[in-house]
Parts: C-alpha cells; sequence; structure tokens
C-alpha cells in the first residue's frame, strides 16, 4: 500500500498532542473547571482556584497546567502576585473536526 502525503501528517501530529494532554483524568476535569468557569469569570482561576475545585494539590494543579499550557489548550497571566489560567479559544476544535470526519453527526431534520 503506497503512502499518502495529503497534508494530513500534521494535522495527526497535533490530534496526538491535544489528545496526550487530555489523557489524565486530572487534566480532563480541569479543563470542564476552566469551561464551565468562563460564563462566570473573564479573569481565569488561580491554581489555588483550580486545585480546590478538582480536589487535587496546588502543586498536582501547577504540573498538570504546565502540560496543558504546552498544548496551547490553556494560557496563563500574571494578575498581581496570581497566575490566572484560562482556556485557549478554539484549541479544542481540532478533535471536534476529527470526530465528525469519523462519525459525521445525523443532519437535523426539522418536521
Amino acid at each position: 500500500m503506497a503512502d499518502q502525503d495529503d497534508g494530513q501528517d500534521g494535522d495527526d501530529a497535533a490530534l496526538v498532542d491535544l489528545f496526550a494532554a487530555l489523557s489524565n483524568g486530572d487534566r480532563l476535569r480541569i479543563v470542564r473547571t476552566l469551561g464551565e468557569s468562563r460564563g462566570a469569570s473573564v479573569r481565569g482561576m488561580s491554581i489555588t482556584e483550580i486545585a480546590r475545585e478538582v480536589g487535587i494539590t496546588r502543586f498536582g494543579a501547577s504540573r498538570h497546567l504546565a502540560v496543558l499550557r504546552d498544548a496551547g489548550i490553556v494560557c496563563t497571566r500574571s494578575e498581581g502576585n496570581r497566575a490566572m489560567s484560562s482556556l485557549v479559544a478554539g484549541t479544542l476544535l481540532p478533535i471536534w473536526d476529527w470526530i465528525d470526519e469519523i462519525e459525521p453527526l445525523p443532519a437535523l431534520v426539522s418536521a
């Protein structure tokens, strides 16, 4: 079978990085927590707030946030002496696109 280079190798590598970053339950809970807090707070959440919400130590939250930052899923900015983390808009869209390629959602039919 011949190899096809249709430009998807880079896309696949990006997806692998996203899935690797999300392959830990605590990181999934952090992403969910940050997503849920988006409407309530545009400022983001501190490591202490994230650790409390997710039920992990601040050290654990900091380590997991570093992985999520490296994958481009989370960004962190300084607010005084606190580091505030939030989701990067649109970062997870490639996952939706990939899912739609292999398992498209049925079109909604209006009656």
